[in-house]
């Protein structure tokens, strides 16, 4: 009985294509665009958490602790007030297992002039030979080099070259406050041009040798942060674990705090967060998309076969048997239009996965709270893909339920009187 119900639910699809194939429609529809959103999305994430790592923050941040054992996040930096001296903690850094690449740096605000304009700036004072260690920014030099050690030589972002119309070889000031708070303007040479898949580094931050900044900044030897690189694969929380327990069995100042990139991109995974509760809401309408198409569909066939409701249950079909009927309806529509989708995600997937979106065409300088430019790429994501199928095919089958129990329980006797 079982597979004669279910080949009549065929047929009974079949029987009405339109209605049928605009209801699979918008199933296939609804899901495919949530699987291939919930892929850009994991990419944007994954492209995110690398450039975060590879050219802001380094894995773990040795730095002062504020009052409130806080840290400023990497938008503003912090007062030269909290710079302190790196020798002894870059050291413990160094031999602390799992450690394997340790970066001093200052960083602090500035303003940029080119001779006729000025354009707020982050500065960051780089250990020209440490620096690789932790970050990627000689990858993506597009011109020219780094600075180089003892030298007034600066890299900017092509962005910011771009906007303040400087090129390689060309001479700019940068103006800023010591540590004493009094005006400092250094002249600087740009040696080198870089196009990073980070906006925030394009645009607005200018690299230069760390001794220089240090001289300028009246530092001495003392930087803001140092950066700390561990294996890839590693977690997080133990190296910051390690590392905080043997700045402290060591006896580096207890004024020292270690903070991982996590810590120090709040924003963005409170963004993240809210990304997230955005696919739920997502997925919510598509599923009420599907509900109401296979809903409408049910009880309109239900309505269509009154008569031939009526001759079942006189030839002597249960209304569990009826009800049997309509949700292998529910479910073929479900599992179709699933199959669907997700063929067509996938399908999209192979695009974005492998070519990346351009998303300056719809974001273009636009600061979004990403930190990605240029392009997206998606991941491959078949446990969202499955689920979102296993999702459809409940749901199919659960929205023919009620217009299926209202259908078994009509009258045999009225049932055949109708039409």
């Amino acid at each position: 009985m079982t597979v004669y119900l279910f080949k009549l639910a065929v047929k009974n699809l079949l029987r009405h294509k339109r209605r049928t194939f605009l209801t699979f429609l918008a199933i296939s529809a609804g899901l495919s665009v949530f699987i291939i959103e919930d892929s850009l999305i994991a990419g944007f994430d994954r492209e995110a958490i690398q450039n975060l790592i590879n050219l802001e923050s380094g894995h773990l941040r040795i730095h002062i602790k504020n009052e409130d054992n806080d840290f400023f996040p990497d938008s503003s930096p912090p007062s030269l007030d909290k710079a302190f001296p790196p020798e002894e903690a870059s050291s413990i850094a160094r031999t602390t297992p799992g450690m394997i690449g340790v970066a001093p740096r200052v960083r602090f605000s500035a303003f940029l002039n080119n001779g006729w304009e000025e354009y707020p700036v982050t500065g960051i004072g780089i250990h020209p030979e440490l620096d690789g260690e932790v970050f990627t920014i000689a990858a993506y030099l597009t011109a020219g080099r780094l600075p180089e050690a003892a030298k007034s030589e600066a890299v900017l972002g092509a962005a910011l070259a771009a906007l303040m119309g400087l090129e390689v070889g060309d001479y700019f000031t940068l103006v800023t406050k010591t540590a004493e708070q009094s005006f400092q303007a250094l002249d600087l040479e740009v040696t080198g041009l870089l196009d990073s898949p980070h906006p925030e580094v394009n645009k607005a931050t200018v690299f230069l040798p760390l001794d220089v900044a240090q001289e300028a900044l009246l530092l001495g030897t003392k930087v803001t942060e140092i950066a700390v690189r561990l294996p890839p694969g590693a977690p997080i929380k133990g190296g910051l674990a390690r590392l905080q327990g043997e700045l402290t069995r060591r006896g580096a100042p207890a004024e020292l705090k270690v903070s991982s990139w996590e810590e120090l991109s709040r924003e963005f995974l409170e963004l993240g967060d809210i990304d997230q509760k955005f696919a739920i809401v997502f997925m919510g309408l598509v599923m009420l998309i599907a509900v109401v198409g296979v809903v409408n569909s049910i009880l309109l066939g239900a309505m269509e076969r009154t008569r031939e409701i009526g001759i079942m249950k006189a030839m002597g079909l249960s209304e569990r048997e009826i009800v049997q009927e309509f949700l292998f309806e529910g479910l073929l529509l479900g599992l179709l239009g699933g199959l669907a989708g997700v063929a067509v995600s996938l399908l999209a997937e192979l695009y974005l996965v492998n070519w990346g979106l351009d998303i300056t065409p719809f974001v273009g300088d636009l600061d979004f709270g990403y930190p990605v430019a240029a392009k997206a790429y998606a991941v491959w994501n078949p446990r969202t893909a499955l689920i979102a199928l296993l999702i459809s095919i409940v749901a199919g089958a659960a929205a023919a339920y009620i217009p299926a129990r209202r259908a078994a329980r009509l009258d045999p006797a009225v049932a055949l009187r109708h039409g």
